[in-house]
Formats: structure tokens, sequence, C-alpha cells
């Protein structure tokens, strides 16, 4: 990450802890700067989107409890097509990973400037809810059992719904548990579903020389006392 870049990222972690939680804006005391929040406005009837990706499903007719796994800014990788998929269909699990890139030009996020711009995020999280119906219509699925689980961009995105308040899918479906791995740890507000969700976070990462700014959002968010959330760390893992 060049210099100017990590300027980006460390000003988006002061500005997404500044504030009230208050929907509709946020504003930070240090920049003074202010940004819409949520990300999507409280109580948004989505449309549906159409999605492709990679299905999977344990051995039998089900129905399946299920899990939508949400792309990293790698995109399109072994790791969400392949390695859960498996592990996963192993415990029981029926998978669906939605392309989330791909249908916005990119094979990869660009750089983190677009990662951290509304627009781009919010129509990834419009996507995986309508992969979530795409995933429920499958009459192998449970509709009424399927997580989400995002790593790095995939985590990001969850974040994001987590703070989104009377928002489900364009058929009225919401996830029932949430599996968020190595994204950040500016959860703001739990106003979304209230559903079982865990929060990881690489140790190494957070303890690391320079990486102090991060280490106080962690804590913060750790310390929220949100319902339904659960935070982790793995102290000798680090965020590839």
């Amino acid at each position: 990450m060049n210099h100017n870049l990590k300027k980006v990222a460390v000003a988006s972690f002061l500005l997404a802890f500044s504030g009230l939680s208050i929907a509709g804006e946020k504003c930070s005391p240090i920049s003074k700067t202010c940004f819409e929040w949520p990300l999507i406005p409280d109580g948004t009837k989505l449309e549906r989107m159409s999605t492709n990706g990679v299905w999977s499903k344990p051995e039998g007719e089900g129905p399946f409890p299920a899990v939508l796994i949400a792309e990293s800014c790698g995109g399109s990788k072994d790791t969400v097509n392949k390695f859960w998929p498996e592990y996963y269909n192993s415990l029981g699990y029926a998978t669906y990973t939605p392309r989330l890139l791909e249908p916005m030009g990119q094979k990869r996020c660009p750089n983190f400037k677009w990662v951290i711009k509304n627009e781009n995020r919010a129509e990834m999280v419009k996507r995986l809810y309508s992969a979530l119906d795409d995933l429920a219509d499958k009459p192998y699925v449970d509709k009424n059992k399927i997580s989400i689980a995002g790593y790095s961009l995939g985590a990001i995105l969850i974040r994001d719904f987590l703070e989104i308040k009377d928002m489900n899918s364009p058929e009225g479906n919401q996830f029932n548990k949430a599996i968020m791995v190595y994204g950040n740890c500016t959860l703001m507000d739990r106003r979304g579903p209230d559903m079982p969700t865990i929060m990881i976070q690489s140790g190494k990462e957070l303890n690391a020389k320079g990486k102090g700014y991060k280490r106080k959002v962690c804590d913060k968010v750790k310390n929220a006392g949100f319902s339904n959330f659960t935070y982790h760390e793995l102290e000798n893992a680090y965020h590839a």
C-alpha cells in the first residue's frame, strides 16, 4: 500500500468511528467531513438483481442449511469457489458464491478508494441480498437457515448491512447467522438483523507496529455490547 493510500485507509477508520449513531449522516470531529450513513437508507425496498456464481451442496436431496459466501477483494479465487464450499459441504451445508466484482467490470478490487466508495459497496450489498433469494429458491435449501460468511471485503459488506435497519431481500428473506473474517472493526451501530454474528480479526495485524489505530477501533467494537455479537482474535494469524 503506497503512502497516500495508507492515509486514505487511516482516515476511513477515523471517520467511521466518529459522530453520533444517527441514520442519515455522520460527521468527523477531527476532519469535520460528513458522509452518508448508513450505506443504504433504512427500510429500502430492494429490487431483485440477476446473479451468477458457484453452487455447491452435500450429497442428498436436503433441505440443507446453507451459507452464502461473499467474495474478498481477490474476486473469483479457489478460496471462495472451492476451499470454503468443500469445507461447508463436509459440515452439511449447501453454498453459493455469487460474483460481486465481475458484474461491476472488475476482476479484483482496483484500489482501496474503490472499496470505500459508498456506491460500489451499496451495489455489492444489494447483489448479496438478491443472491440470498436465489439460494432460498433452491429446492434443496432450507430458506430459513441461510447464513453468510465473508472474508476481507466480504466481511466489510456484512458490516455494512448490519448497520441498516428494516432491510430484507427483494423476496423478504433474511440471513440467520453471519461470520465476518478479517474485515475491519468499524461497526458503528448494530441496527440491522439481530442474528448471531461473529467478527474474527487477525492478532498479528492488530498488534503490528504502526497499527495502533486498528487496535483502537477493534477494542471499541469488542466492548460495544452489541446483542448476538461475538468478537474473536486469532492471536498468531495475519491478514494475507
